[in-house]
């Protein structure tokens, strides 16, 4: 079994670190020209098209053969963990798994070497009003005021992206002989359920261990919370208003499925809590969303629906939430209304294995950097390797609370020190 040496020569270690510290403006240029290409899933493509070029480019003057994957919809959509993306409504339906560009670059070694994948996803979430930022021209330019570079993808991730492409750079271009193969995962689609990643894992080769650049500010985690979408219909009888009693109304049924759902919401909340690496976590796990019923303001509303999500801890499965949504309803006294999980459900995951948040943790001591280890607290592509039997770390910069919200940014020097510890991490894998 392959071991990480500890500790990494200053020998190579300061000439690496010395020539990031030169190319610096290279890093936040390459973060920058990623989110002017606005690589969001649901435009024409051709954002996520411009975005990849840039990582082929990087990838291939290191040496990388990088090909776009391709897997038959009929494989892909019959596969038990493809997400049906077109289920999802109306901006869907046409969706296919080959509309939106992803891309494997492959560093061979040899056979006998272990391999490590490094995933970044370069789809973002879209800006549907721009006004929403202090600057409106603010989500589309990469701009660098102070000390953050701004834009939507910023924090998630494509400086997570840009960070991995200029620790290879400065790594491998210091004469290093790896000594095992590296796998670069670029994928789309990872915002609507992780297809492009799929696609990957079925296309091959299998790795060792895989490390998935998301926003976890510089912590280390070895897991990741399940992310499940809901939908609650509730029934009333239309009547005269005159004859109207208490509850008849489908919105007062539907306003109790919400009282149970909050109670819920405290018990997800400590199972969560009980969970290694989310102990001293604040994670509100049920939010709803959405509510409409009713025709006639003066007549109890036949039916009312309610949305809302929900997060599970990384070891409870889909159907033990779907249980504890099927006991709301069944509580005394039972409610009319029903009440299910969409496909947009994903389990957590776990990782035990110590390989790569060791190897970090080494690489952050090199760098006099103190590593803290804590739980992701939203799904990620993450569950896709864990399921097909690949040890996954998450490891990024910036903070998960800036992604998708307007004035998206991230730190410069978060950024910076994220790609030295990587670069430190990948150069003592690959010392010989």
């Amino acid at each position: 079994m392959y071991k990480e040496r500890v500790g990494l020569p200053k020998e190579i270690l300061t000439p690496i670190l010395a020539s990031m510290e030169k190319d610096r403006p290279y890093l936040e240029n390459l973060v920058r020209d990623l989110i002017r290409c606005y690589p969001t899933y649901i435009e024409d493509g051709d954002g996520i098209k411009a975005a990849q070029s840039i990582v082929r480019r990087e990838l291939t003057s290191l040496g990388f053969n990088v090909e776009e994957v391709h897997v038959q919809e009929e494989i892909i959509k019959n596969h038990p963990l493809y997400t049906r993306v077109e289920d999802w409504g109306s901006q869907f339906e046409h969706y296919s798994p080959e509309q939106n560009v992803t891309q494997s670059g492959l560093l061979h070694i040899d056979d006998q070497a272990p391999t490590i994948v490094l995933n970044g996803h370069v789809d973002v979430e879209p800006v549907f009003d721009p006004k929403t930022w202090k600057d409106p021209t603010l989500w589309r330019s990469g701009a660098i005021i102070g000390d953050r570079i701004y834009g939507r993808g910023a924090t998630d991730m494509l400086g997570g992206v840009a960070g991995l492409l200029f620790s290879l750079r400065h790594v491998l271009g210091n004469s290093l002989g790896p000594r095992l193969n590296i796998v670069f995962h670029s994928v789309a689609d990872e915002e609507i359920g992780g297809n492009g990643t799929l696609k990957c894992l079925i296309n091959g080769p299998k790795a060792d261990w895989a490390l998935i650049a998301e926003p976890t500010g510089l912590t280390i985690s070895q897991s990741s919370l399940g992310f499940h979408h809901f939908r609650a219909k509730s029934w009333g009888t239309p009547v005269h208003m005159s004859q109207a009693s208490e509850g008849q109304s489908a919105i007062d049924v539907v306003v109790e499925v919400h009282n149970r759902l909050n109670g819920l919401r405290t018990k997800l909340k400590q199972i969560i809590a009980n969970e290694p690496g989310f102990r001293k976590s604040n994670v509100n796990p049920l939010v709803t969303g959405r509510v409409a019923g009713g025709q006639d303001p003066a007549v109890p509303a036949e039916q009312c629906n309610l949305e809302g999500v929900l997060f599970s801890s990384p070891r409870q499965t889909r159907q033990e939430i779907k249980n504890l949504l099927d006991e709301i309803l069944v509580s005394d006294p039972p409610l009319n209304a029903s009440i299910s999980l969409t496909n947009m459900s994903f389990d957590g995951a776990n990782s035990s294995d110590r390989t790569i948040p060791d190897a970090l943790i080494q690489a952050g001591k090199s760098l006099n950097t103190s590593l803290a280890e804590s739980g992701f607290p939203s799904p990620c592509d993450m569950r896709l390797y864990t399921v097909t039997g690949t040890p996954t770390t998450i490891f990024g910069p910036g903070n998960l609370t800036e992604a998708h919200a307007p004035n998206e940014f991230l730190l410069r020097d978060e950024l910076f020190v994220f790609s030295q510890i990587i670069a430190a991490f990948i150069a003592n894998l690959s010392k010989t």
